[in-house]
């Protein structure tokens, strides 16, 4: 009865593992311990075939024996660390043991253990494996010397045949290990090959995608700036400027979104944990993509919310819990084009489960599996009607879920919508009593703060940007006070009195870190807010232990900005 192409998948990943889940390293181990126990097992049935001594046979059983368990160790338990520094020993003590009752350099153990040294050199990395290569080489000079100096010592074969049986048996056992071995690392070599043949071709595909996405939102900015210069209505104007606007913030999520990957390839990424409402999570999100959808005529979409229950609050990071969902409900908003998306999250054993259902084209069989691939953006008959983006927002997403300890998944039926789904694990935050929740005081779209004989320094080198911050600044009332470089600030601000500090980072001369820290000398108490392109993990952390109040990255947006300044002058 001939196996199925999918029976021969499963049988496959059962001694070594499944590639997601071990390392290379781990899945030869596995590999050699489940081929390990098979060869002791065999040299057992060998010894007894010849009729050699227990003293022999059963060694070998207890080889096969313990190659098992620590193939069962680190396969089904994951404890690769644990169960290679037991190989490793037991088989130093074990082969130390067979040589001299195996009659030595006479023997077949020269040959196993040649074996166990293409294992080391394997699954050991850096100081340890050159500590073992150099512990091995010891040991078979002590091996040669004490056979040389007291021949006496190594139990020699009752007969020729019996000798000439063992090695030649045991030879077959060493060739099986080590072809298992190297076949092992050819066919991992032609995968990680075929693997990096493929990321090249998708970051190729990739880049040309992203130049597609960058040159998109560029086209309508330059193309609406250049319209602006015309003699036109307001409504025009206003319109045009919509556009300018829109586009901005796409260009501005792009980058956001190539930084993250940046983030997470470099194993960077940080989360900030905070006490939150899920409940108005979902509504705040649910607001803004009903927004979004009424400005598009196109479109005719409900967005769904399937709340939690109201008082439910969770630790964890809110923004990139946020990011995830945005991601999601995005895509979906992509590939539906009428019907309904909706929002939804409950509790399951210890869990939260977060999903968002839509009606749209739904994702070909085929594709799903690759669906959450890095620069994987899935075509399909029907996609330049549909879709945009860059490929890497369901990836993004994919890995901070994995981060935050959860998993993420999507079922589908092409051309009848799409289920994404993902699960973190349920942390409830601690209650907090009634009377010290503080109303949340929203700004009015339009609103700025009455700053009226307030004195405001700016410290920028960049003309353009200072200019920006001048006039948005100056609509509050405010005086504004420009320093061009770090020196020029640290001067201006120990001389004069100040109400507030927009201090830049990165600047000639002076930069904004050394620059507040010598104001910090001064003047303790004045409020300082880092503005700064510096959006990178960490940077933040660094304002604000250079003597920063707050922080914000560029491109500033004018409600932080006034969120922050209020705080920091009541």
């Amino acid at each position: 009865m001939k196996l199925s192409v999918n029976s021969i998948k499963k049988i496959i990943p059962f001694h070594t593992g499944e590639e997601s889940q071990f390392t290379i390293e781990q899945r030869l181990f596995n590999v050699v311990g489940f081929f390990g126990g098979l060869i002791g097992f065999g040299t057992a049935i060998i010894n007894i075939i010849i009729g050699a001594a227990p003293e022999i046979t059963l060694p070998a059983a207890a080889v096969a024996l313990f190659c098992w368990g620590i193939f069962y160790l680190s396969r089904f338990r994951k404890k690769f660390e644990t169960g290679r520094w037991l190989l490793t020993i037991f088989v130093f003590i074990m082969f130390g043991y067979f040589f001299f009752v195996n009659n030595g350099s006479r023997g077949p153990m020269l040959h196993l253990y040649m074996a166990f040294f293409l294992l080391m050199l394997f699954v050991w990395n850096g100081k340890a494996r050159l500590f073992f290569v150099l512990f091995f080489l010891l040991n078979i000079t002590a091996f040669f010397l004490i056979e040389l100096r007291y021949p006496g010592i190594v139990e020699p074969y009752s007969d020729e045949q019996t000798r000439l049986m063992d090695i030649y048996l045991s030879y077959y056992m060493y060739i099986a290990l080590v072809g298992v071995i190297l076949l092992f690392a050819k066919n991992s070599y032609i995968k990680e090959k075929k693997k990096a043949e493929q990321s090249d071709h998708l970051k190729s595909a990739f880049l040309a995608n992203m130049s597609h996405e960058i040159r998109t939102p560029m086209n309508a900015i330059l193309g609406f700036t250049h319209l602006l210069y015309r003699d036109l209505s307001k409504e025009k104007k206003e319109a045009y400027l919509k556009v300018i606007d829109e586009n901005s913030h796409s260009l501005l999520r792009l980058i956001e979104d190539i930084i993250d990957v940046s983030k997470i390839e470099a194993g960077e990424l940080s989360f900030l944990e905070s006490d939150f409402n899920v409940a108005e999570l979902i509504t705040d999100l649910a607001g803004s993509f009903r927004q979004t959808i009424e400005s598009d005529s196109k479109k005719e979409v409900r967005i769904i919310e399937r709340q939690p229950e109201p008082s439910l609050r969770i630790r964890n990071d809110r923004t990139r819990l946020r990011q995830v969902l945005v991601n999601l409900v995005s895509n979906a908003v992509k590939n539906t084009e009428q019907g309904s998306i909706e929002i939804g999250c409950r509790r399951e054993s210890g869990m939260l489960r977060f999903w968002v259902k839509d009606t749209g084209r739904g994702i070909m069989e085929e594709h799903i599996g690759e669906i959450f691939d890095r620069f994987r953006k899935i075509e399909s008959e029907d996609a330049y009607k549909f879709q945009s983006g860059t490929g890497i927002g369901l990836s993004i997403s994919k890995n901070l879920v994995k981060m935050m300890g959860g998993e993420i998944g999507v079922d589908s039926t092409y051309r009848n919508g799409s289920e994404f789904y993902f699960t973190i694990p349920y942390r409830p935050a601690p209650e907090v009593e009634e009377e010290t929740q503080q109303p949340v005081q929203v700004r009015p779209a339009s609103g700025d703060p009455d700053l009226k004989g307030k004195r405001m320094l700016v410290a920028e080198d960049d003309p353009t940007n200072f200019e920006f911050l001048k006039k948005v600044i100056e609509r509050t009332g405010a005086e504004v006070l420009h320093a061009k470089n770090g020196v020029e600030a640290a001067q201006l601000a120990t001389s004069q009195h100040f109400d507030l500090i927009l201090m830049d980072i990165m600047m000639p001369e002076m930069n904004g870190y050394d620059a507040t820290r010598k104001i910090r000398e001064k003047k303790p108490g004045i409020p300082i807010i880092a503005q700064t392109a510096l959006a990178m993990e960490g940077d933040h952390q660094l304002a604000i232990d250079a003597g920063c109040d707050d922080y914000l990255s560029k491109p500033i947006r004018i409600k932080e900005l006034w969120s922050k300044i209020e705080r920091l002058n009541h």
